[in-house]
C-alpha cells in the first residue's frame, strides 16, 4: 500500500505470514497514528522513499516475524526517516526489525525482551533514547551515531553486542550494564561525552592509544575494559553516576601554542 501527504488518527494492523509493505513518500505521520505488526510470522516492512517525518507509534511484536524499515533517495538526495516528537519504536516478543538506509532517532526506541533490531544502515541521534532491555538484541553492521544529548543504552542481561558506536557531538552518553558483554568499538570519543558503566564501581580509568583499549579499575584491580578511539593516552575523569555506577569521561586536551618574538633582545 503506497501513500503520501499528511495521515494521522489511524492504525494500520500487519498481521499476515504473506508479505505486507507500506510505501511512504513524503509524508508526515500524526502523532495518533500507529503500524502494528504482532501476527504470529508476520512479515512487514515499511519502505520510505525520500525524507518521512514520523510522530506516531511502531509496534514490531510478531513472534518469530520480521519487520524491514528501508530508506531511499529521491531528488536531490534526501533519504532519511526520522522518528521525532512524542514518537515511539518498540520491538520485542520474537520480532527482528531490520534497518537499511539512513534512521534519524530524536524520541524513543526500545529493544524489549525477544525483541532484535538489526542496523544495517546509520542510526543519527540527536536528543533521543535508544535502549535495548534484558533479553533484547542490537547487532548489525551499519553505523550507531550518538549525538547531541542522546544516549545509547546496553541494559543488564542484554543480548553480547558488537554495534560500532561514533559520538557525533557533546551531551552524548553509552551506558553499559555490562562491558564484558561489548565488543564493539567506541570512536570520537572526546571531552563532553560520557561512557556510563552502569553497575560498575571504580575509582580510575586509563587510556592507551597504542592499543585503543580504555582500562576502569578500582583499588588498583582492573574491572572493565572497552575498546575506544578518540582521546589522548593518559588518565581519563572518572566519578559515581549517582546511582550505582561510575560515569568516564576524557579530559580538556591542551593545546602547546608557540610564539615567535621578532625584533632585538
Amino acid at each position: 500500500m503506497a501513500i503520501g501527504g499528511t495521515i494521522d488518527a489511524a492504525t494500520i494492523q500487519l498481521a499476515s505470514s504473506q508479505p505486507a509493505t507500506l510505501v511512504a513518500s513524503g509524508t508526515d505521520f500524526g502523532g495518533n497514528f500507529e503500524i502494528d505488526s504482532s501476527g504470529i510470522g508476520a512479515v512487514a516492512a515499511l519502505t520510505v522513499n525520500g525524507a518521512v517525518g514520523y510522530f506516531g507509534t511502531i509496534n514490531a511484536m510478531a513472534p518469530n516475524g520480521s519487520f524491514t524499515l528501508t530508506t531511499n533517495a529521491q531528488t536531490g538526495g534526501l533519504k532519511e526517516f526520522g522518528l521525532l516528537g512524542s514518537g515511539q519504536m518498540r520491538v520485542a516478543n520474537g520480532d527482528t526489525l531490520i534497518l537499511t538506509g539512513n534512521f534519524a532517532n530524536h524520541s524513543t526506541v526500545t529493544v524489549g525482551s525477544g525483541g532484535t533490531f538489526i542496523n544495517n544502515g546509520t542510526i543519527a541521534q540527536v536528543g533521543a533514547a535508544f535502549e535495548v532491555e534484558a533479553g533484547g538484541t542490537l547487532a548489525g553492521s551499519g553505523v550507531f551515531n550518538i549525538g547531541l544529548f542522546s544516549s545509547l543504552y546496553l541494559q543488564t542481561d542484554s543480548a553480547p553486542g558488537a554495534q560500532s558506536v561514533h559520538f557525533t557531538d557533546v551531551g552524548g552518553r553509552l551506558l553499559l550494564a555490562s562491558p564484558t558483554n561489548y565488543s564493539g568499538t567506541v570512536s570520537n570519543f572526546q571531552q563532553g561525552d560520557l561512557i556510563d558503566l552502569t553497575s560498575t564501581i571504580a575509582d580510575a580509568a586509563t587510556y592507551a592509544a597504542a592499543t585503543g583499549l580504555l582500562s576502569v579499575a578500582n583499588k588498583g584491580t582492573v574491572v572493565a575494559t572497552v575498546h575506544v578511539q578518540g582521546p589522548q593516552t593518559g588518565a581519563m575523569l572518572v566519578q559515581s553516576d549517582g546511582v550505582s555506577g561510575t560515569l568516564i569521561e576524557a579530559p580538556a586536551t591542551l593545546t602547546r601554542v608557540k610564539y615567535t618574538i621578532a625584533g632585538d633582545d
